[in-house]
């Protein structure tokens, strides 16, 4: 399998010519994976009616492997550690990512803001973990934080023992620029959680991480999954 042009790949199965293109959820894994199935057809090469039908198997079982993929799931940003800029989870089950629509043109809104005290700058913020990713849009106006401290390097982050430990959510749907429902809650340690922090790069001023937990309010109790976080941060 040779790449034609930009993101269009050529195959030869027998005598025919197929075209295959990559689409932005296509992995370079995936492309691997489908040149080695290729590869393999050349090498074992399976009588004539059978080819079809393996090809067939072979591609089912790529693509399920790919959608199953849990750092990428479906309408939620890559668990990427690289600076992506990415902040998003599922909020009972539906995609919430930090972002701005490209026309409210308000300068003082921000997708995500991120905060670090690597040093350890006075016992009142001594290595506080801030982040704050916001969504607005036509049909949503809101934020969601995390706010931790102290924040000493990888692993998991639990509330015994922290000075402070402040996860939640304030999102308001709106109709026509109209509030319609209000959506509000924070991280309940009386249900089990799970916040991680998966690189933490001073030099490269990098912060990653994953999150997942029960959040209440006195009106509402909304299950948070497959959160990720990748950022940049502001040095404190």
């Amino acid at each position: 399998m040779d790449e034609i042009s930009n993101g269009l790949f050529g195959v030869r199965f027998g005598s025919a010519d197929f075209c295959i293109r990559r689409h932005a959820s296509y992995s370079s894994s995936f492309l691997s994976h489908l040149k080695y199935v290729f590869t393999m057809k050349k090498m074992l090469s399976p009588p004539a009616k059978a080819r079809p039908l393996l090809l067939l198997l072979m591609a089912a079982w790529l693509f399920a492997c790919e959608k199953d993929n849990p750092d990428c799931p479906p309408d939620l940003p890559c668990a990427t550690q690289s600076g992506e800029n990415t902040f998003g989870c599922y909020i009972n089950g539906k995609p919430w990512v930090a972002d701005i629509a490209p026309y409210i043109l308000d300068p003082t809104l921000h997708k995500i803001e991120a905060e670090y005290d690597e040093n350890g700058n006075g016992s009142a913020y001594g290595n506080f973990l801030f982040l704050k990713g916001r969504r607005t849009n036509d049909t949503t106006s809101g934020f969601m934080y995390i706010n931790l401290r102290p924040v000493l390097g990888l692993g998991k982050i639990s509330h015994v023992g922290a000075i402070t430990f402040d996860i939640g959510a304030y999102i308001v749907r709106t109709d026509n620029g109209q509030p319609i429902g209000t959506l509000s809650f924070e991280l309940d340690t009386f249900f089990s959680y799970n916040i991680e922090i998966t690189r933490l790069d001073t030099s490269k001023k990098i912060v990653a991480g994953r999150f997942a937990f029960t959040g209440t309010s006195l009106t509402d109790t909304v299950i948070v999954t497959d959160g990720r976080f990748d950022v940049r941060y502001d040095p404190y």
